[in-house]
């Protein structure tokens, strides 16, 4: 066959294809006609077309004859949900399917055309034997293949029917695989149910809720000690044996069953036996049949006696609860773990205790995890295949806690094997102690001696049985003295009322640590650590004590505490607080410290619409940049001030923000981390300070001080407003500096000015000094001025601060308060003078008096009166004499008085001497006249009357100043004194009421007199009971 021939072939087929999809059944591939060889391909080719055509038409005209017989049926046919078909019903080819057998089996109208229903058919007997059955309809179970070979089971239901003339078979198919299956699975378990029930020994029951009749099995009756017999089983007998304790909650058990509310009933309850006694059962059931409006109908159950179940199940708590106790109250760790995977079942509380760990935390935790060695040592003590083939073991390992540290632990081992399952139980000590015993015991002395630690081994009776070189050093004794002593000679802050209480508390712990302090040899006490041991060795109990002198640790504590008081206190009054902004979600975290700022609690919704809201109106755009893309692509850092108005109270704040941009791993932005710090104190001291400003400057206006500073190193002088107005000089015209200050200084002062400045700064202290300075032509002007100098680190002058006062006015007051105060001193000297010389002229005129008076005892009084006078001319003759006309020295004075009363008792001076032990001190003058008028009765009542005949003795005058600033003067004569019982203030004697008058109402003093070994005199008084004159 050519090309031409092929193409030719190709090209009918297509025609002949197109031509027959239009239903024209006449087109035939027409015979080429310059090629014959294909002329049997063709005649092949048309002869298969006009079968198709039959088959085609033969499916056409039986389609139309259904319809013309029952176009009703025909619909019902296509449009039945369930597979239908019509086959012939001796060649069993298939002559008509509806669309659901095709979506079901998977086959196209035009393969069923083509198709047998033995194609179908698994089992191809029971098509024919369904076939040869003479009644219709007719059903029948079998098995049929789907096109995707997997196999179905349906319920055929059969019609035979005239079909063209031919006898034909309508067959319905549903498909029971899934009931098959259900029912199988039913089948199987009732069979199953009843080998249960008879196997576990059940009791059944069936209710009818309706009439309350119950149907049960002998097990039933037997269970409650009855034969089948003897019972007449109904709801009513059943409620009457229920426990009354059981009957309300079981009843509800059952009434919440009946409607639904549950999915099955079951309790446990006691019913009463024949017996009387009562027996627990497990009740189950459930309903299995309603009425037609949906109520109850039967109920079926099962009944198990759990008697003996309840009675282990008592036992087994009571058990369990002891041996709970027992094993919680033990001083050991203990553990249960499962053999198949040595994971932790059960802990004690000692073992959570010990290890770190909540007891949630242990279970199901490898045993490897806290001891690593523990798999590998307990492998080889057990062997498993029969409970006689092992022994408990005990072991020493190391736990590890949950910080990471490690214990030593002696743990008993034993297997253990319940409800089938294998366990190893363990029982761990921790030997810590005894460990650093057996080390101890291994460790020569010469190790113990040279700890750095003291140590102390004491007996019961508190005396010390060992001390180690440490010991003897800490303490400075030697180890033969110390030996000597007993506790309480090295402790003396232990109580020793509570020794018997610490010994039975040392010896229940083991050990413990405590605080106290040691006295050294030289008296010293310090502050120790100590750690007590109890020990027993030989049949005798020690403590053994390793004391640590912890003096420094104890000033570190204290300084520590100080620095965090100091910071916690910091934090707080700094009002600090931090927040971290999810930039995504715009979440955001607070500290406390900030939630307080803002005024906000925990149920606060954090994000950044509610951060805007808190945030004052009239702030919230600035706010708001801080989120915009350039602030936040450009992770620009976040600096500024603006207020808030807090939630809780609306209170207007002032707040600092900072924050930085936070990027994640890969470089891009994930938040924005920062602080939030209260300024609103702030805000108002700076505003504060402003107005404090304003009034400084109104002040310095006010008072005429102006303040300046000069940084040296750069010359730059910094005037305040005053300092201008003072030098008369405009601020806007001319910039301050020192040489512009320099030129403004009197030419008579410059030199004198700039030696001051200068010794200032090279010299390093204060310069204070008034100088006239030139404002303009021909005006003079005086100014006080002042300053201090600062130096840097290396004592170099870097800044100098003063202020500078316009003294103009106040020194022309100063000038005429001088000439003023100068006449007035010479006024008063010369008053100071004339009433000296009028004593003097008074005195004069006594002393003659008395020298022609005759009478001794009236001359003596006129002496008397005499030396009084002469004790007040000499204060005004000091007072004349002194550059201070207020004040005078009252050593001076008494001396000078002194040295004249003498003179006047001529006749004493060989046998009395007179001591003075005087501080020199400024009195006033209204003190001093009344001091010298005491003095004067002192001496005048001792020469008169302490020395009589030739006796000699001597009188001692003292006057100093004490602690506080008080004056103290004493008199005191070893003379023959007075009488006993000789009362000093009740004499009506002058001189004596005198000395008291003038103490007590003039220098508000007390006298005291005393008479022993002669009389002595004190009196304790201020020199401010009198104000400045002059």
């Amino acid at each position: 066959m050519n090309n031409n021939s092929k193409s030719y072939i190709i090209s009918e087929l297509k025609r002949v294809i197109k031509e027959l999809s239009k239903d024209d059944l006449s087109s035939r591939i027409v015979l080429s006609e310059y090629d014959e060889d294909i002329s049997p391909l063709v005649e092949q080719i048309n002869h298969l077309i006009e079968r198709l055509n039959e088959k085609y038409l033969t499916l056409k005209i039986s389609e139309s004859k259904i319809s013309e017989k029952d176009s009703w049926y025909l619909s019902l046919f296509k449009k039945n949900p369930q597979p239908m078909w019509v086959y012939d019903s001796i060649s069993l080819s298939f002559l008509a399917v509806n669309e659901a057998a095709v979506k079901k089996y998977g086959y196209s109208q035009e393969d069923f055309i083509r198709m047998k229903l033995s194609d179908i058919s698994i089992d191809t007997d029971s098509v024919f034997l369904q076939n040869k059955l003479d009644n219709f309809p007719k059903t029948i179970y079998k098995k049929q293949k789907l096109k995707n070979d997997s196999i179905i089971y349906v319920e055929s239901i059969s019609h035979s029917l005239d079909f063209d003339g031919s006898e034909a078979i309508l067959e319905l198919s549903y498909d029971v695989t899934d009931r098959k299956h259900y029912e199988d699975v039913l089948r199987n378990s009732q069979d199953r149910q009843k080998l249960a029930i008879e196997g576990a020994d059940l009791g059944t029951w069936d209710w009818n809720v309706i009439t309350g009749e119950v149907k049960v099995n002998d097990r039933w009756s037997e269970m409650l000690g009855f034969k089948p017999t003897e019972l007449k089983p109904s709801f009513n007998m059943w409620k009457n044996l229920v426990h009354p304790e059981d009957y309300d909650e079981v009843i509800s058990a059952i009434t919440e069953h009946l409607t639904n509310e549950t999915l099955g009933y079951e309790k446990e309850y006691r019913l009463r036996h024949k017996s009387g006694e009562w027996i627990w059962v497990l009740d189950k059931g459930r309903v299995v049949d309603y009425t037609d409006d949906g109520k109850a109908h039967r109920v079926c159950g099962t009944h198990l006696d759990i008697t003996e179940k309840k009675k282990n199940e008592l036992i087994i708590r009571e058990n369990e609860l002891r041996l709970s106790n027992l094993i919680n109250q033990a001083g050991d760790a203990f553990f249960l773990c499962d053999t198949s995977d040595y994971k932790i079942v059960e802990v004690n509380e000692f073992t959570c205790i010990s290890l770190g760990y909540t007891r949630d935390e242990l279970i199901n935790k490898s045993v490897d995890e806290i001891d690593g060695k523990f798999y590998e040592i307990i492998k080889t003590p057990f062997n498993f295949t029969g409970k006689d083939n092992y022994t408990p073991k005990t072991i020493e390992s190391f736990f590890k806690r949950k910080d990471g540290s490690f214990i030593p632990v002696e743990i008993r081992v034993s297997y253990l094997e319940f409800n089938s399952k294998k366990y190893i139980m363990g029982f761990a000590r921790d030997i810590t102690f005894r460990k650093k015993i057996e080390h101890d015991l291994l460790v020569n002395q010469f190790a113990i001696e040279k700890a750095r630690e003291a140590i102390y081994w004491i007996k019961s009776d508190t005396s010390i049985v060992y001390v180690n070189e440490a010991a003897c050093k800490s303490l400075g004794y030697s180890k033969k003295e110390l030996l000597k002593l007993k506790l309480f000679d090295i402790d003396p802050v232990f109580p020793k009322e509570s020794w018997d209480q610490h010994w039975a508390k040392t010896r229940e712990l083991g050990s413990y640590t405590i605080e106290s302090f040691h006295k050294r040899k030289d008296g010293s006490i310090f502050p120790l650590e100590i750690l007590i041991s109890f020990m027993s060795f030989e049949g005798e109990e020690y403590h053994c004590a390793f004391a640590r002198d912890i003096t420094e640790r104890k000033k570190a504590e204290e300084a520590l505490q100080r620095s965090e008081r100091l910071l916690k206190e910091s934090q707080k009054i700094a009002g600090l607080g931090h927040f971290t902004v999810e930039i995504r979600s715009g979440i955001w975290e607070s500290s406390e410290t900030l939630d307080e700022i803002i005024g906000i609690d925990h149920n606060f919704e954090k994000n950044i619409e509610s951060w805007l809201e808190i945030v004052h109106p009239e702030d919230r755009s600035k706010v708001e940049k801080f989120l915009s893309p350039y602030i936040i692509d450009n992770k620009l850092n976040i600096v500024s001030e603006y207020r808030i108005i807090r939630s809780k109270d609306k209170c207007l704040r002032w707040v600092h923000c900072i924050g930085e941009i936070i990027p994640d791993e890969s470089g891009n932005v994930k938040s924005i981390m920062g602080t939030l710090q209260d300024i609103t104190s702030r805000k108002k001291s700076i505003s504060a300070l402003r107005l404090s400003e304003a009034r400084l400057s109104e002040a310095q206006r006010i008072a005429k001080i102006g303040n300046w500073d000069w940084d040296v190193l750069n010359n730059e002088l910094f005037w305040s407003q005053e300092v201008f107005r003072i030098f008369e000089i405009n601020p806007d015209q001319v910039k301050e500096n020192f040489d512009l200050y320099v030129s403004k200084i009197h030419p008579d002062d410059k030199d004198f000015v700039l030696e001051s400045i200068n010794d200032a700064l090279y010299k390093n202290h204060t310069y204070s000094l008034n100088h006239r300075i030139i404002p303009s032509e021909g005006k003079i002007k005086h100014i006080h001025a002042q300053g201090e100098i600062h130096l840097n680190k290396q004592g170099k002058p870097v800044r100098m601060f003063g202020t500078v006062q316009d003294i103009n006015e106040l020194k022309l007051t100063e000038e005429k308060l001088l000439a003023s105060l100068n006449d007035k001193d010479v006024l008063l000297r010369e008053l100071y003078h004339r009433t000296k010389n009028n004593m003097q002229v008074i005195q004069s005129i006594l002393a003659l008096q008395a020298y022609y008076s005759g009478n001794q005892e009236f001359a003596k009084l006129l002496k008397d009166t005499e030396n009084r006078i002469q004790a007040m001319s000499l204060v005004h003759e000091k007072l004349y004499q002194s550059n201070n006309l207020s004040s005078i020295d009252l050593k001076e004075y008494i001396t000078d008085l002194v040295n004249l009363l003498v003179n006047s008792y001529s006749g004493l001076i060989n046998r009395v001497t007179i001591n003075m032990e005087l501080e020199s001190i400024e009195l006033l003058l209204d003190s001093v006249i009344p001091c010298g008028l005491i003095i004067n009765e002192l001496i005048s009542n001792s020469m008169k009357h302490a020395f009589p005949l030739d006796r000699k003795g001597e009188i001692i005058i003292k006057l100093l100043k004490n602690d506080n600033d008080e004056i103290e003067l004493t008199f005191s004569d070893n003379g023959i004194g007075v009488p006993d019982n000789f009362d000093f203030k009740s004499q009506p004697t002058l001189g004596l009421q005198s000395i008291f008058t003038i103490a007590e109402h003039q220098l508000n003093s007390k006298v005291k007199f005393q008479n022993i070994n002669g009389v002595s005199f004190s009196m304790v008084f201020n020199n401010t009971s009198y104000s400045k004159r002059v």
